[in-house]
């Protein structure tokens, strides 16, 4: 079975209407969260990052996995970043990075201590609202 670390962020596509308009009122349909594989640019909604190392699901069937997606929190990052930087999704990878902000306004909450561009767990923080499942999620 596949296996996500911890400080995984994953994602799924907007959440829609019976209209086709994405919308989070009354009669909202809400859509499944993807393995980080599978992500493009359309997998817009934050759902959380993964709190316990190595989750399993079934690639099939799907499966629980426990997620916090407010607050300060643990998420893989691949390079370097400063305080406040923002972060952006990286398409089918289980990690962000630094850039564009592109991420839900998911920021570096503290430094990166390290002198590579390997991935490693920092904590961010989100400046917006995050949208999706509460903890666990279904993936």
């Amino acid at each position: 079975m596949p296996t996500l670390p911890v400080g995984t962020p994953l994602r799924k596509l907007p959440t829609v209407s019976g209209s086709g308009s994405t919308t989070q009122g009354s009669g909202a349909t809400s859509t499944a969260v993807v393995p980080p594989a599978d992500t493009t640019d359309d997998h817009s909604d934050f759902v959380g990052v993964t709190t316990r190392n190595n989750e399993t699901y079934d690639a099939t069937d799907g499966g629980e996995v426990y997620v916090q997606k407010d607050g300060v929190f643990l998420v893989r990052v691949n390079g370097l970043c400063e305080f406040d930087d923002p972060l952006e999704w990286v398409n089918g990878q289980d990690y962000l990075q630094k850039g564009g902000g592109n991420a839900n306004s998911i920021v570096c909450y503290a430094r990166m201590d390290k002198s590579s561009a390997a991935i490693g767990l920092i904590k961010a923080s989100i400046t917006g609202k995050s949208v999706g499942a509460q903890p666990p999620v279904w993936i």
